[in-house]
């Protein structure tokens, strides 16, 4: 009796000990936190979903796409924005941006959190940790500049945590946390083109780049309400320390680049740098959206910009272009005719002619050669009127227009370039600008290197400070307390 009882003893010891194992086993059929972050390509495909909010999708028209609200952009319609005659002005209860931006944000707290877990901790997981950073970064940025203060959250919350219901944190202190960010991201991220930094993937130029974007932005914003003295000024911050992080990102941007910067075939130096199907190889193209007809990936923006967008840059914005002598036309020796396009694409700076259309350039239609194709067969009215939908301001956006016709036949695959060269180049010279450091030998480098690009007069430091008689109003961007050249920069920032 007693060794069929020490059996059956044994028996259910095997038993329980055998269910305990099937319940303690890893879900065969999921992913859970223990079966994930064990190499580094876990964290590849975790990062890959991360992709959405960083790289713009833009399906149709590209121009009102990038300046749904601007002043330098006309659309056949106001921007709803812009629509306020019911609005009380009172901030809803809740919103959508911010709600969106703390739920991506959460994902990469999670992220940053776990990912440490990969062993071991190989160059291409450094690189796949460098994206989380940046991404983190780029949603905190977004809020920063909605919202001012918000809270800041490197946990991950659940709905019974205390920290939903925090206070928000200063807005010096989110942007100190967003270049925090981004140190780690520069640290860890391969440069574009090396290791895992590959075609459309986020690289350590796209990250100092953005440094920039973010430093300027706040410092700009602390200097100037600050001397200002506004009520949105940042009590003891004169947003210095914020410029020279500018600085800092595109000195170590410049030892890297150079003077290397894409241009066009002769005529079209700057036109053809926004129609390009690979910026893998393009010379200052850090962060774009790849499409592929193999892959099944296209945007439609091409066809609609040859056939007819309804919309075209303001005067405000032709008017801010130079004229070819590199002066602005109060002062400016040039003759010319404002009321005729082909007189204002003759005689302003070279890539306004490269932005617009002018009559100059002929028919649209005319650009097909004999090629039959979708535009040809379903747009007649190209022949006489030039575009299915007319320019409500008269000036037609000509760049970004591409004559193959696969691009409307089958699908656009050319690449929407998102991140450059050449805004850390012109962010560098402003903040350089405001800080009062700037030399002729920053100029070359910076707003120079980009002008060469189609023979446009150069800036000169000691001829810009010297000008009288130019009107910086605060309506067109300009800020008329402060120097010649901070203005110009601005002036070339727009352009």
């Amino acid at each position: 009796m007693k060794k069929i009882y020490l059996l059956a003893t044994y028996i259910s010891f095997l038993f329980l000990s055998s269910c305990a194992d099937v319940l303690d086993r890893y879900p065969l059929d999921a992913i859970g936190d223990e079966s994930f972050f064990n190499v580094d390509t876990d964290l590849k495909y975790y990062m890959n979903g991360m992709y959405g909010p960083i790289i713009r999708v833009q399906n149709t028209n590209i121009v009102t796409g990038l300046n749904p609200v601007s002043d330098d952009l006309l659309t056949n319609a106001p921007n709803s924005t812009l629509m306020r005659h019911s609005s009380s002005g009172l901030a809803s209860t809740t919103n959508t941006a911010w709600n969106d931006a703390y739920i991506y944000i959460r994902r990469c707290n999670y992220y940053i959190l776990n990912a440490y877990r990969v062993k071991p901790l190989s160059s291409a997981a450094q690189h796949y940790i460098g994206e989380g950073y940046y991404c983190r970064a780029s949603r905190y940025f977004d809020l920063l500049v909605a919202f001012g203060d918000v809270p800041y959250i490197t946990d991950v919350l659940n709905v019974d945590s205390k920290e939903l219901y925090r206070e928000r944190d200063s807005r010096k202190l989110i942007a100190e946390r967003i270049i925090a960010d981004l140190d780690s991201a520069i640290a860890k991220l391969n440069w574009k083109g090396a290791g895992e930094a590959v075609s459309g993937r986020i690289n350590k130029e796209a990250a100092l780049t953005l440094k920039t974007r973010v430093a300027l932005f706040e410092g700009t914003w602390e200097y100037f309400h600050g001397k200002k003295d506004t009520p949105f000024q940042v009590s003891g911050s004169d947003g210095k320390s914020f410029l020279a992080k500018v600085v800092e990102a595109g000195d170590m941007l410049m030892e890297k680049q150079g003077t290397n910067i894409y241009r066009g075939s002769s005529g079209k130096e700057y036109f053809d740098y926004f129609s390009q199907k690979d910026y893998t190889s393009i010379a200052g193209a850090y962060l774009f959206k790849t499409y592929s007809r193999s892959l099944g990936v296209i945007q439609g923006w091409y066809g609609w910009m040859v056939t007819g967008c309804g919309s075209g840059l303001s005067r405000s914005a032709v008017e801010n272009y130079l004229m070819n002598d590199g002066k602005p036309a109060e002062i400016s020796y040039v003759a010319f005719d404002p009321k005729l396009m082909n007189s204002l694409a003759e005689n302003k700076d070279p890539r306004l002619r490269q932005t617009i259309w002018y009559p100059a350039k002929g028919r649209f239609y005319d650009y097909f050669g004999a090629q039959t194709h979708a535009y040809k067969s379903s747009y007649p009215g190209l022949i006489q009127n030039q575009q299915r939908e007319p320019s409500y301001s008269g000036y037609r956006v000509w760049k970004w227009c591409n004559f193959d016709p696969d691009e409307g036949k089958i699908g656009g695959e050319c690449d929407d370039l998102i991140m450059r060269y050449e805004e850390a180049l012109l962010n560098y010279a402003e903040a350089k600008a405001i800080l009062g450091t700037i030399t002729q030998d920053d100029l070359d480098k910076t707003i120079n290197l980009i002008r060469s690009r189609t023979n446009m007069a150069l800036m000169s430091l000691t001829e810009v400070n010297s000008w009288t008689g130019v009107n910086y109003s605060t309506s067109n961007g300009f800020e008329p307390t402060e120097s010649n050249i901070v203005n110009e920069i601005r002036r070339e920032r727009r352009v």
